[in-house]
């Protein structure tokens, strides 16, 4: 699980450019105002496609995407 935590953390940061260097895994990422919902696709999408996540966008709720620990519970 710490695997898919650093990638979700790397990608953040390298492909979004947000500075997650002070940001920890249950840190909030949307209602800190450090991402908005254009990141949240981009990221969804890239956990969709390069960590097999099954993302059902009926069930996005604030609290289980907020954080890096919240994302990673969405992979299986």
């Amino acid at each position: 699980m710490i695997e898919y935590k650093e990638k979700i953390k790397n990608y953040i940061a390298s492909d979004l450019g947000i500075d997650m260097s002070k940001t920890g895994y249950a840190d909030p990422l949307f209602t800190s105002g450090l991402m908005d919902s254009f990141a949240l696709i981009e990221l969804l999408a890239f956990m969709e496609q390069e960590l097999g996540a099954e993302v059902d966008v009926s069930e996005i709720y604030i609290d289980k995407i907020d954080s890096i620990d919240s994302l990673s519970a969405l992979i299986k």
